[in-house]
């Protein structure tokens, strides 16, 4: 005889299997709003506890300590405080930048500390432009043109530019002289030599001015006149008048200052 299923118990099954469904639903549903609450728990103490209070700088010249850290911790909002998410925004490209740094970086040092890393761009000299400073590279590359004054930078005079846009080679009138004024300072640098001014005569050779010394390079071998250059600077402190290096060639043996 076959057995059938009385409809109380088939009303039971139902509700049974209503009751599973619904305590996974609640499962489900409950890990949900735990990871919610998790996670927001997570962001409320990264954003109430990781206050910065203490500042390391490194890697600047150009700038004091306290001026890099003013530039990067730069308003009053509680974000642009925080330790997390400085780090984080250093690491997109909608980080502010900081003028005549090539880069900044930001790195967590604790919870409330952080260090500031930046890396100076090299700058061989400055020309007078539009009313500001023109500072560009070795190269000729426009870095800023900035009102403001890197007194390590040297003032270059002589050259009348024509056209001088961030990030592109500056462009002027007499393209030679400009030549012979960036390969002047690029072995300058070279040698470690700091010149306060770089003139591009009226003749079109490069003068040089160091301290209270007058260096006229002429136009040709400029790395032979100023690595010999260099190995008698520091002899010359504190002196003052003019080196002729016009003419000299790798046959003189002195170097006379008059």
């Amino acid at each position: 005889m076959e057995q059938t299923t009385r409809p109380d118990e088939e009303i039971l099954d139902e509700l049974d299997e209503e009751l599973d469904d619904s305590e996974e639903e609640g499962w489900g549903l409950d890990l949900f709003t735990f990871l919610v609450l998790m996670i927001a728990a997570a962001i409320t103490v990264v954003y109430f506890g990781c206050t910065v209070k203490t500042v390391h700088v490194s890697g600047n010249s150009l700038y004091t300590s306290q001026e890099i850290a003013s530039k990067v911790i730069s308003d009053d909002t509680q974000l642009r405080h925080n330790t997390v998410f400085l780090a984080a925004l250093y690491l997109t490209p909608w980080a502010p930048e900081i003028p005549f740094e090539e880069s900044v970086r930001v790195e967590i040092e604790s919870y409330d500390t952080i260090r500031i890393v930046v890396r100076d761009m090299e700058i061989a000299g400055f020309i007078p432009y539009g009313g500001k400073n023109l500072y560009f590279s070795a190269d000729g590359i426009v870095l800023e043109n900035s009102e403001l004054m890197i007194k390590s930078a040297t003032f270059v005079t002589g050259i009348d530019i024509t056209k001088g846009e961030k990030g592109s080679r500056i462009e002027a009138e007499n393209a030679a002289g400009l030549d012979l004024v960036l390969e002047a300072l690029e072995i300058l640098r070279k040698y470690e030599l700091q010149a306060d001014c770089v003139v591009l005569g009226k003749t079109g050779g490069v003068i040089l001015y160091l301290d209270k010394i007058k260096i006229q390079l002429g136009r040709t071998d400029y790395e032979l006149k100023l690595s010999k250059l260099a190995q008698i600077y520091p002899y010359l402190e504190g002196r003052s008048g003019t080196i002729n290096l016009t003419n000299y060639s790798s046959a003189d043996e002195n170097i006379i200052l008059k």
